[in-house]
């Protein structure tokens, strides 16, 4: 009699029975050979070891009976290559041998790898020790799954990348358009700086109307900071990640402007703006320029105006306490220094503040000579009156800031402001046929809503204008195909470049992003008139 390997040796197939039968069916090979006859099968009930014995896929010897009790010999199968023993155990038995894998490479359900296939899986429905498959079957074949994976991955972000960067540098540039943020306070106590970034606006406006630059457009995104570090780095990454700019203007509120400077670094975007801080573009940066006058220059035009006055020693200092007030007034103590002038006093009025009481009664007992005033517009307002209050007559001299006229009227008292100065950064006064032509324009190409109550437009709707000429003869001078790259290229060919509006020229290379450094001063008369002083006592003529 001879038996078919790995199977049961009786002429009928084995009764359904077992936990095991459904899989171990379905791993059946074909019958072979045995090179000698089986031994006789022990007789029994379904229970018993007449049930026959299985090949587990691990490769070890399993039996439906093993619960059972019976003897080793009477569960345990033929095998070529093993021996059999008797039930007293004068034999020993040989290693117990496993399935030899087949050998056939043809494709189909009997092919090697789909064997595998099966065996790992089955095996991992029979044993708790196989649930993971067999190594060649699942493992291998889940590791190269994971190792193209992974490869594929690494190819799509590498070109992704390379298109990004690629894109980067011309974001914001369209066929016909070129999208440019303006970013500046638009609500909140320092609303009033928004008059700087609605002179670009008209300006841009104006250009569209021309036609544009080599055939593109200007578009505008306005984004509001509030004058605030949080909302304005959340208005910057909108800009930039969301709106997709160009480029980025304005920004009045220095401590805005050098909250988002990290991040414009970090993504190369250029920026143009008119906040003092000289911290922004000293030491110098790539992508960042100043085309008006930094906190160095207006504080040293400060001082120079103060000392111009005949027989000042005693300079009094009245500054915000953070990086703005003191780009200003550290630049003007330098400068005093210079000429022997030492300060008699520092004087902190914080910002928010709404009496000046304590310091307006430390300048009168020092007797002061002049007052330098590095405060926002609000503080210095509150100042004035303060002075004006204890009649205490001190010329003061405050810093870009604030705006004349618009501190006109937050004083509200022509008599407070008699002898109030600033810096002033044009090259003609107001109301010149010089400036009159730009004030025609805002007036043409900015809505009702854009402009002053009374439809003037005050200092910093000039001020704001710098900004938006240099951008615009950048592009004109990088060409048709413009990107960052040419953009910033461009800007640092300005060379005793008139913008048309500043009191100096704008020149910009490679080592310097400060385009400008002279100015004036700007205040009243003796007939209460404004006039733009070369010194004191002395009108630009």
């Amino acid at each position: 009699m001879t038996c078919a390997q790995g199977s049961s040796a009786s002429s009928g197939p084995a009764p359904r029975t077992g936990w095991r039968w459904w899989a171990v069916r379905s791993m059946r090979r074909p019958p072979q050979a045995c090179a000698r006859p089986c031994p006789p099968r022990p007789t029994g009930d379904s229970t018993s070891a007449s049930a026959g014995p299985r090949w587990s896929v691990a490769g070890h010897w399993r039996s439906r009976m093993r619960r059972s009790g019976s003897s080793r010999a009477s569960r345990r199968p033929c095998a070529t290559g093993a021996s059999t023993r008797s039930t007293s155990g004068s034999g020993r038995s040989q290693p117990r041998a496993r399935p030899p894998r087949p050998t056939w490479t043809k494709p189909g359900p009997t092919s090697g790898r789909a064997w595998r296939a099966r065996w790992g899986r089955v095996d991992a429905r029979l044993d708790s020790r196989y649930r993971r498959g067999h190594p060649s079957a699942e493992v291998n074949m889940k590791t190269w799954t994971h190792r193209f994976t992974a490869l594929g991955l690494a190819l799509l972000i590498s070109t992704l990348g390379s298109i990004t960067a690629r894109a980067d540098s011309t974001q914001g540039i369209t066929d016909t358009t070129i999208r440019i943020g303006n970013m500046g306070p638009y609500t909140g106590d320092a609303s009033s700086f928004s008059a700087l970034n609605y002179g670009p606006m008209a300006y841009f406006r104006y250009i569209n109307s021309q036609g544009g630059i080599h055939g593109r457009k200007f578009e505008m995104v306005t984004a509001d900071d509030a004058c605030k570090e949080t909302t304005g780095i959340a208005a910057a990454k909108k800009l930039i990640y969301q709106d997709k700019v160009f480029m980025v203007l304005v920004t009045p509120c220095s401590g805005v402007a050098m909250a988002i400077k990290p991040t414009l670094l970090e993504d190369g975007l250029p920026w143009i703006g008119v906040s003092a801080n000289p911290k922004l573009t000293t030491p110098t940066v790539p992508n960042m320029f100043h085309v008006t006058y930094t906190g160095v220059y207006s504080g040293r035009a400060m001082a120079g105006f103060a000392l111009s006055k005949p027989n000042t020693k005693k300079v009094v200092l009245v500054a915000h306490t953070n990086d703005w007030a003191r780009g200003y007034c550290d630049p003007a103590t330098e400068l005093m220094k210079e000429k022997g002038v030492e300060p008699v006093m520092n004087l902190a009025l914080e910002r928010g503040s709404t009496d000046a009481t304590a310091q307006a009664l430390r300048i009168k007992a020092a007797n002061a000579d002049f007052v330098l005033g590095c405060l926002y517009e609000a503080e210095l307002a509150i100042l004035l009156r303060d002075l004006h209050k204890y009649s205490i007559s001190v010329p003061v001299i405050g810093a870009l800031g604030a705006d004349f006229e618009s501190t006109h009227k937050r004083v509200n008292n022509p008599a407070a402001v008699k002898n109030f100065y600033l810096p002033y950064q044009f090259k003609a006064p107001m109301g010149s046929p010089t400036m009159k032509k730009w004030e025609e324009m805002f007036v043409k190409f900015l809505e009702k809503s854009e402009l002053p109550e009374n439809g003037v437009p005050t200092n910093f709707y000039y001020f704001g204008l710098p900004p938006a000429i240099a951008t615009v003869e950048a592009f004109r001078r990088a060409g048709p195909q413009p990107t960052r790259e040419k953009f910033i290229a461009a800007m640092e060919t300005l060379k005793d470049f008139d913008t048309g509006v500043l009191a100096d020229k704008v020149t910009i290379n490679r080592d310097n992003h400060v385009g400008v450094h002279v100015m004036y001063a700007v205040g009243l008369n003796e007939q209460g008139k404004q006039t733009v002083f070369t010194a004191w006592g002395k009108p630009l003529q």
